[in-house]
C-alpha cells in the first residue's frame, strides 16, 4: 500500500482542501507578501497568462487522508512547474512533503518531461531546504520585489527528471491511526516459529504499551518495509543502559537486499541525533543473520544475558 498518493482534486473534498488552504494562508503571507493559490479555482481569473487546460490541482493523500495540495502547469513539450505546494503542519516531519514530490516526479517522468522548475521565496529558510533536498538545485532566475510584487526576492529552481530515481530508506512514526500498515510486513516461519521475533502486529502492541518506546515503520519509497522499536528511558540510574533498539525486523520480501543495513543506518543516526552516548540490543544467540548485522555496525557482544537473549552495546562517538 503506498504512503503517499496524488489524485485530481475534486469537489467533494473542497471543504478539507479549503482548511488546508486557511492554514496555509500565514505562512505565505509572512514568506511571500500574498495568499497561496486556492485549491479547485479557475486559475486563470488568479494567473491570466495561464490556461485552466494546463493547469492541474492535485490533492496529496496520506492513505485515505488529504493532508495537502498542488498546483502544476505542464509546459509542454519539455517542463512542469510546481505553482503552490503545502502539507498541513500535523503532517511534516514524516517524509511525506519529499514522498509527494517524488510522486509528482514519477508522474511527469512517465510523461516523458524533461526538468521541473518553480519559485521560492528568500524568506522561506524552511522551504529552500527542503526543495534543495529534492533535488531543486539549480537556479535558473532571481526576482527583486519590484518584479513579482512580493514583500522578498525569490529564485526560480530548476530540476531535471529521469525515470531512474534513488531508492530512499526512511522512518516513519507508527500511530493508532497508521499500526494497520503493520499487517502488511511479513516476517519468516523461521522467525516466528524460533521465537526470533514477534509478529509485526504484536510487536506494535507491546512498543504502545511501553511508555518509553518510540515505534518507527521502515519505509522504501513509497512502501512500508519494516519495522522498529526504539528506547529511551530515562528512569534508569546507568546511562550506559538507557536506550535500546528493542525490536528491529525487515519483510521477508526484502531481506538479504541491504535494505537492513540501510535501515540500521538510519536507526544509529537516529539515536546519534539525541546525543545518546550507547545503544543496546538484545537477540538470540543463534540469531546468526542478525548477529551478522549488528556485528558489522559496531555491535559488540557484552557477555551478558537477557533471559535466552544475548547482550549486544554499541558506543556511539
Amino acid at each position: 500500500m503506498s504512503l503517499i498518493t496524488l489524485k485530481p482534486s475534486i469537489a467533494v473534498e473542497k471543504n478539507a482542501l479549503n482548511c488546508i488552504f486557511e492554514e496555509a494562508k500565514p505562512h505565505f503571507n509572512n514568506v511571500e507578501g500574498r495568499d497561496p493559490i486556492p485549491p479547485l479555482e479557475n486559475i486563470e481569473s488568479i494567473i491570466p497568462e495561464l490556461s485552466n487546460d494546463d493547469c492541474h490541482c492535485l490533492s496529496i493523500f496520506y492513505l485515505n487522508t488529504i493532508i495537502g495540495y498542488l498546483w502544476v502547469f505542464e509546459d509542454y513539450p519539455s517542463s512542469m512547474y510546481i505553482l503552490h505546494f503545502y502539507i498541513s503542519k500535523r503532517y511534516r516531519n514524516c517524509g511525506f512533503g519529499k514522498l509527494a514530490i517524488r510522486e509528482l516526479e514519477n508522474l511527469y517522468a512517465e510523461k516523458q518531461l524533461k526538468k521541473a522548475e518553480l519559485v521560492v521565496s528568500t524568506n522561506n529558510y524552511v522551504g529552500l531546504k527542503f526543495w534543495k533536498s529534492t533535488g531543486f538545485d539549480k537556479i535558473i532566475n532571481i526576482y527583486n520585489v519590484n518584479q513579482i510584487e512580493t514583500n522578498s526576492v525569490e529564485i526560480e529552481l530548476q530540476k531535471k527528471l529521469t525515470n531512474e530515481t534513488e531508492d530512499w530508506i526512511h522512518l516513519l512514526p507508527v500511530n493508532e491511526k497508521n499500526s494497520f500498515l503493520g499487517n502488511n510486513v511479513v516476517v519468516t516461519s523461521e522467525q516466528v516459529h524460533s521465537n526470533l521475533v514477534l509478529s509485526i502486529p504484536e510487536a506494535i502492541q507491546s512498543a504502545f504499551m511501553t511508555e518509553y518506546a518510540e515505534p518507527y515503520f521502515i519505509c522504501l519509497n513509497n512502501e512500508v518495509i519494516g519495522y522498529a522499536a526504539l528506547v529511551f528511558d530515562q528512569s534508569i540510574p546507568n546511562d550506559e543502559d538507557r536506550y535500546w533498539l528493542w525490536q528491529f525486523t525487515i519483510d521477508k520480501s526484502y531481506q538479504n537486499k541491504g535494505y537492513g543495513t540501510k535501515a540500521l543506518e538510519i536507526i544509529v543516526e537516529q539515536f546519534r541525533s539525541k546525543s545518546v552516548p550507547v545503544i543496546t540490543l538484545s537477540t538470540k544467540s543463534d540469531n546468526d543473520n542478525a548477529l551478522r548485522l549488528y556485528k558489522k555496525f559496531g555491535f559488540t557482544l557484552t557477555g551478558e544475558t537477557n533471559g535466552d537473549e544475548v547482550i549486544l552495546k554499541k558506543y556511539i562517538n
